[in-house]
This record gives C-alpha cells, sequence and structure tokens, in this order.
C-alpha cells in the first residue's frame, strides 16, 4: 500500500478563506470526519486559527505515519494477522485526539465539546455490559 502525503500549503490556504459554517465544512471534508457538530464545538471553544493548528499538527503526523489505535476489545482481532497500517488512526481520530490531549482548554471545555461522544460510548458499554449479563446460549 502506498503512503498519502497531505499538502498542507494547499489545505492551509482555503481554511484561512472560509468562516463559520463553511470552515466547519471543509474541516469535515478535508478531515472526512462525519461529526460536524463536534468539529463546531472546537471552533467555538478554539477559534479559528488554533482549529487550523490542529489540522497542521494532524497532517504532520499522518505524513509521518501516523498513531495507532489503542488496542481493546472493539477493534482489535488477537487471531487474525493485522497489518498495521489497519491499526492507525484516521485524520479525524488524531485532529480529535490532539485537541484532548494538547489543547489548553480546561477538562470541563474538553468534556463539554465530546459530551456527545462520550455518552455513546458510555451508552454503548452500557448494552456490552447488558448483553453478557444475558448469558444466552446458543
Amino acid at each position: 500500500m502506498e503512503k498519502t502525503l497531505f499538502d498542507l500549503d494547499e489545505i492551509i490556504p482555503i481554511l484561512k478563506s472560509k468562516e463559520g459554517s463553511q470552515l466547519i465544512y471543509e474541516i469535515s471534508k478535508i478531515l472526512k470526519e462525519k461529526r460536524k457538530d463536534i468539529i463546531e464545538k472546537c471552533l467555538r471553544y478554539l477559534g479559528k486559527d488554533n482549529l487550523i493548528f490542529f489540522i497542521e499538527k494532524t497532517f504532520t503526523i499522518m505524513n509521518s505515519g501516523g498513531i495507532e489505535k489503542k488496542k481493546n476489545n472493539y477493534n482489535f482481532d488477537v487471531e487474525k494477522n493485522i497489518n498495521m497500517t489497519e491499526n492507525k488512526k484516521s485524520l479525524g481520530g488524531i485532529f480529535f485526539y490532539l485537541i484532548k490531549k494538547q489543547s489548553e482548554l480546561p477538562k470541563n471545555e474538553i468534556k463539554e465539546i465530546f459530551s456527545i461522544d462520550y455518552k455513546s460510548r458510555r451508552d454503548r458499554k452500557k448494552m456490552v455490559k447488558k448483553i453478557e449479563n444475558m448469558n444466552i446460549q446458543i
């Protein structure tokens, strides 16, 4: 598989020329990220310049090989020989990871930005636990 390099010189001027919903649309398109609501919250809390800074960092990391996903029950199969490229975070995943880990936002604002994400994860864990407790025999 050939490694795709991302051209920041092409992307950044496009982002700098956009505002509001057009900027959110461009970011979601560039990052191939469907969660526009979270991107909108990031824009509101971080501002345009900081958002562009994190996009630059995202592309730099991706061009350097990316970031591996956490190995957990949901995305790691021990029995299969998994190609490492399949265990890398997506562009959107790296972008959100950087905002969570490297922005100077207080924890409560990070929680507000990702509240939908945290809720869906919590709901998914509850569902898995409920299914495990059912002890269904096939």
